[in-house]
């Protein structure tokens, strides 16, 4: 390896640890990094419009009805917390290579331990897509300008695009928990604790009460123990 690429590679990790990227793996020419974050980036007016229909992908994914899981009025309940009011937060993660020769692509991967409470984000990780930043990731990588390459896919990664039919329909079905490949156990309270959908909807309709603690499915306890401007749902 030439010491212009290594030192290309060695830039490059180092931009991605300042922007608080997990470096996983390197090599004399590839870099694997995984991007962590809060859904941030996605239509809101499309958000309002999907909720507001009974008919939509939010309560029917794919034709299919999992009302049996989670109930409309339910699921209702949690999409209006997380897209509208951002009383929740839902984490995402994102895997990422970049490659000396062929730039940066996204890729599926085996997220385990650091990663539990994350839902990988299905555009990269089932479809390995950029969608549409493949165009400004590479065209500031081909300005060696690396720092805003990485935020580019940053952004993709906490990005959901709710007008594409197949992205959302999975993203519900994670929600659900009819897809396997995706965690749901990935929604954050504002107290900072991580729960699945079904303890999300508890802890909504407990706090909505102004009543005592909710018992999770998983058997722990979510204390209202947080401050009132918090809590306002």
């Amino acid at each position: 390896m030439s010491e212009e690429s290594q030192n290309t590679i060695q830039r490059f990790i180092e931009c991605c640890r300042n922007q608080g990227m997990d470096v996983v793996k390197s090599s004399s020419t590839e870099v694997y990094f995984i991007t962590k974050g809060y859904l941030a980036y996605f239509d809101e007016d499309m958000a309002g419009k999907i909720i507001s229909n009974k008919e939509s992908i939010v309560y029917r994914p794919g034709g299919h009805n999992f009302s049996d899981r989670i109930s409309y009025s339910d699921i209702e309940l949690l999409m209006e917390s997380i897209l509208l009011n951002k009383t929740l937060k839902i984490k995402l993660c994102a895997a990422f290579k970049y490659d000396l020769k062929q730039g940066i692509s996204s890729m599926s991967y085996d997220f385990c331990q650091g990663y539990s409470d994350y839902m990988p984000n299905p555009l990269t990780q089932l479809f390995r897509d950029l969608g549409s930043c493949w165009i400004p990731i590479h065209a500031f990588l081909s300005k060696n300008d690396f720092d805003k390459a990485i935020s580019c896919c940053s952004i993709l990664g906490a990005s959901i695009n709710l007008t594409d039919a197949v992205i959302t329909q999975i993203f519900m079905e994670a929600l659900y928990g009819v897809r396997d490949s995706l965690n749901n156990n990935c929604i954050e309270l504002p107290n900072g604790d991580t729960v699945t959908p079904k303890d999300a909807v508890a802890w909504l309709k407990q706090n909505k009460r102004g009543g005592m603690n909710v018992v999770c499915a998983s058997g722990s306890i979510m204390g209202n123990s947080h401050t009132p401007s918090a809590m306002s749902i």
